[in-house]
């Protein structure tokens, strides 16, 4: 029997991740909800502060950068 070895996950340290607005039937026009998700990782902020810059739509709410300084 032979061993397979694991294929390393590479973890970058800059995550783009941004807010957008979500289609609702909801009735209340005040609430407007949204959902929140990684839209890629990085090696650099610059990469990721590009990437913000490439995204358009009317339904981006907002977009931060998160950076893992535990790795």
């Amino acid at each position: 029997m032979t061993s397979i070895a694991p294929i390393p996950v590479q973890v970058k340290p800059f995550a783009l991740i941004c807010s957008f607005r979500v289609p609702s039937t909801e009735i209340d026009p005040d609430f407007t909800p949204s959902v929140s998700v990684v839209v890629g990782e990085y090696e650099t902020q610059e990469q990721a502060k590009n990437a913000r810059q490439n995204i358009s739509s009317p339904a981006l709410i907002s977009a931060w950068c998160y950076q893992d300084f535990l790795m």
